[in-house]
């Protein structure tokens, strides 16, 4: 059984109290008791696995609505992470996170 359930067809929670949701084609959305995050993606097609593939930029990330807030190693790591996981339960996507 999983820890997530969905709101929305793109919008899932965890039983933490997390949610991650799809806002666009190029940005995936994170919030918590610490803030809301917007993650810059791309969605494309990974022929060697010919398999849909989401690649996020934890490095284009804004919180709060503020490109170039300040953002820790450890929040970025951790936001990202959940990302991932939330997007696999999702979609039969891989996930790709760029350095």
């Amino acid at each position: 059984m999983s820890s997530y359930y969905k709101l929305t067809a793109q919008h899932v929670r965890h039983s933490s109290g997390y949610e991650v949701m799809s806002i666009d084609r190029f940005h995936i959305g994170y919030k918590d008791v610490y803030g809301y995050y917007e993650i810059e993606r791309e969605l494309g097609w990974n022929p060697s696995i010919n398999k849909g593939c989401e690649y996020l930029f934890p490095l284009k990330m804004m919180k709060n609505g503020v490109a170039g807030a300040e953002i820790t190693d450890s929040e970025r790591e951790l936001v990202i992470s959940r990302v991932v996981d939330a997007i696999k339960f999702m979609d039969d996507f891989d996930v790709e996170v760029a350095s």
